[in-house]
């Protein structure tokens, strides 16, 4: 970040920077990779492809959305994930305006009204506030109501047939869910069916795709590799991801928790064999024990110029 910005921590700075240094370190070792493969090729993550889910930053976002954008900027941050509403910007316009006002585009965001349960006026606003934004992408972060039934979740994918076909008519790429962990765990009523198996069952994959959240899908499914597993399970169904390292399931900041940045790597090698459309890399943590800016910064190294591999073998 620039050195003419003020920046509160709530960890020492000896603390951060040994942190910092890990990270540091990690980078070093690139290229990364889960498993050498015959056929390996290498790919490289751009920096027109990092963004930052404001979630991470919500205390700021919704104190002083501008000057949060200005730092966020000043660490190189060309993108960003809005969380639902619109912090002190208070309108859609208001938004727009104080991400051009630091050159970020707001490309994605979690603002799902009147997408479940579905109700068309409400989504048909829904959709232009969204466009004002300067969206590409539509999504919500989890489903707004109804029980973990087969059922419910039934009805939701059937909203999202609805609701989908608008959004690509109002010039949007895709809509999206977000993951947590409980989507990856069986429905309460049928122990061999979960919801994200039914929301990529039912839904148009050319409309609808799951941002995958790396710690929570790790948290829910035990490992990186099973993570992986899913994804040559669902070839080209998942989108956007939340870049997510966890501890014991909690948050922690990227590349010092369980996941690591080798973690992120072989998630990012097995997205790239399946040929998953992976358009958007948000740096995202839940937890408040540190302060969103010193994450930003971490993010931003982990992810800058890393490379991965990936067998790119075909038959």
């Amino acid at each position: 970040m620039s050195g003419s910005i003020d920046i509160d921590r709530t960890m020492s700075r000896r603390g951060f920077l040994g942190t910092a240094a890990g990270v540091a370190a990690m980078a070093a070792l690139r290229p990364l990779s889960g498993v050498a493969l015959a056929g390996s090729c290498t790919a490289k993550v751009k920096d027109s492809q990092i963004g930052i889910q404001l979630f991470t930053c919500t205390t700021m976002y919704q104190s002083n959305t501008q000057l949060l954008l200005e730092r966020l900027a000043a660490i190189g941050y060309k993108k960003v994930e809005h969380a639902v509403g619109f912090g002190t910007a208070m309108t859609p316009e208001g938004f727009r305006k104080a991400c051009d006002d630091v050159g970020i585009t707001a490309t994605a965001g979690h603002y799902g009204d009147g997408l479940f349960p579905y109700d068309a006026d409400t989504w048909k606003q829904t959709l232009e506030n969204c466009n004002i934004i300067g969206q590409t992408y539509v999504g919500v972060a989890s489903k707004p109501s109804g029980d973990n039934s087969k059922a419910s979740w039934m009805a939701y994918a059937k909203d999202i047939n609805k609701a989908a076909p608008l959004a690509r008519e109002a010039g949007f790429e895709s809509v999206f869910h977000h993951c947590h962990d409980g989507e990856w765990k069986p429905v309460d009523d049928d122990p061999k069916l979960r919801p994200v198996d039914i929301m990529l069952k039912y839904t148009d994959p050319e409309l609808f795709h799951v941002q995958l959240d790396i710690g929570w899908a790790y948290v829910g499914l035990g490992s990186v590799d099973a993570v992986c597993k899913e994804m040559r399970r669902y070839k080209g169904r998942f989108g956007t991801v939340h870049v997510k390292d966890m501890r014991q399931g909690a948050p922690v900041q990227p590349g010092t928790g369980e996941i690591g940045a080798e973690g992120f790597a072989q998630v990012f090698g097995a997205a790239k064999e399946t040929r998953q459309n992976i358009t958007e890399f948000h740096v995202e943590s839940d937890s408040s024990i540190v302060t969103c800016y010193d994450t930003a910064q971490l993010g931003w190294d982990l992810l800058h110029d890393m490379e991965y591999s990936y067998n790119c073998a075909r038959p």
